[in-house]
């Protein structure tokens, strides 16, 4: 069997980290159970919400955010939903690697040996940022394992760069220093950042001590979106710094053959912090529909 692969620059990088991640759990608002599930690429570590026998919905976040950065969502997503907080491999969390996901092909049969670990036939999928690029990739690739797809600000490439993410998140991709992620921070939310915010500390921890490596590039070629069948829910702050909104929204309606789009008002790439209760009212209707 392989050997576990950090994900983390050092052991003081990643007890920081652990300690942080922790954390934002003692004080997480609805009682879970943490699994982990292995697969070919490692353990997988899990954050299970919610009522047994409920519908199942699995969260991916964004790169250097953990299942931590759900904090502030997870109460309105239990109430109708068995919710499977995931921490994705390789990145900021307590999975452990014995190998690391190479291309799309690899992120996608990941996921779904997680889906078929945790017992789950047929799901719906909410994925935040990056995660919003794993979510579709999966889609693409298993469509006959979801019910509906939720995206948050997803990280794909939509419409163009903003100036504004080469000013506020290009250094911290390039450098993440607590400096360069705290700028990130401030510029991504309506709330700006907010010095001892447990999850934005998890956020920060994470970050910092990460090992340098390069992203797979999120693309989504032309010739794909159309096999994209599975129901969409598409949710863009209105100060995203990623992309223009409403371009990114355009864009979505052009390209996704079963696409729900929606402009959530005084929120930034951080939507789901900026603006909970419109996240949840909007993600639980869509998930509750019948179409």
């Amino acid at each position: 069997m392989p050997r576990p692969i950090s994900p983390f620059k050092n052991p003081a990088g990643e007890a920081a980290f652990l300690q942080a991640y922790d954390n934002v759990f003692n004080r997480w608002p609805v009682p879970y159970e943490a699994v982990g599930i292995p697969t070919r690429f490692g353990r997988t570590h899990v954050n299970v919400s919610g009522v047994p026998g409920a519908p199942p919905l699995i969260l991916l976040p964004g790169n250097f955010a953990s299942s931590a950065d759900w904090f502030s969502i997870i109460p309105g997503l239990v109430r109708t939903n068995l919710v499977y907080a995931v921490d994705v491999i390789g990145d900021a969390g307590k999975s452990i690697p014995q190998r690391l996901p190479a291309n799309r092909a690899d992120y996608a049969d990941w996921l779904d040996e997680l889906r078929k670990g945790l017992g789950i036939e047929k799901t719906d999928l909410l994925g935040m940022s990056y995660g919003g690029f794993l979510a579709v990739n999966y889609a693409l690739q298993f469509p006959e394992h979801l019910h509906r797809l939720v995206l948050l600000c997803p990280g794909l490439p939509l419409a163009p760069f903003t100036i504004h993410w080469m000013i506020r998140g290009m250094p911290m991709m390039l450098f993440a220093s607590r400096g360069t992620v705290e700028w990130f921070l401030a510029g991504a939310s309506v709330k700006g950042f907010i010095r001892g915010d447990p999850v934005q500390e998890a956020f920060i921890a994470g970050a910092t001590a990460l090992r340098s490596r390069s992203m797979m590039r999120p693309v989504i070629g032309d010739t794909e979106w159309n096999r994209l069948q599975t129901p969409v829910l598409l949710l863009v702050g209105e100060q995203e710094i990623l992309y223009d909104a409403q371009t990114a929204l355009g864009q979505a309606k052009k390209r996704m053959p079963n696409v729900k789009t929606e402009l959530v008002t005084n929120a930034g790439h951080l939507l789901h912090s900026d603006q909970p209760d419109q996240i949840n009212k909007s993600v639980l209707e869509f998930l509750g529909s019948t179409g």
